[in-house]
């Protein structure tokens, strides 16, 4: 399944398989073994890096689509530019 949310306040991470997404009246969890990749419309919803890190682990893409443009978050992308940061410490 691929999660479309538009206009989240905010999502975060409930456990190692599990988001928690947060709109203006309700929240809902998703477990993330039947997700396959979050695209986001929207530009003020707040996204800890612990989520970021944990879709990368998980091998989901997310995408965060706004009026300015598009953002696309890899895994394979994710994973190469922690690789450089390490090398270079």
């Amino acid at each position: 399944m691929i999660l479309v949310l538009t206009n989240p306040l905010k999502i975060d991470r409930k456990s190692r398989s599990e988001l928690i997404v947060s709109f203006k009246d309700y929240s809902r969890n998703y477990n993330l073994r039947d997700i396959t990749g979050v695209v986001i419309l929207g530009s003020s919803t707040l996204i800890p890096s612990g989520v970021v890190s944990l879709l990368s682990s998980m091998n989901i893409p997310l995408i965060i689509s706004n009026k300015l443009g598009v953002a696309v978050c890899s895994p394979t992308l994710v994973v190469m530019l922690s690789e450089v940061r390490g090398k270079a410490i």
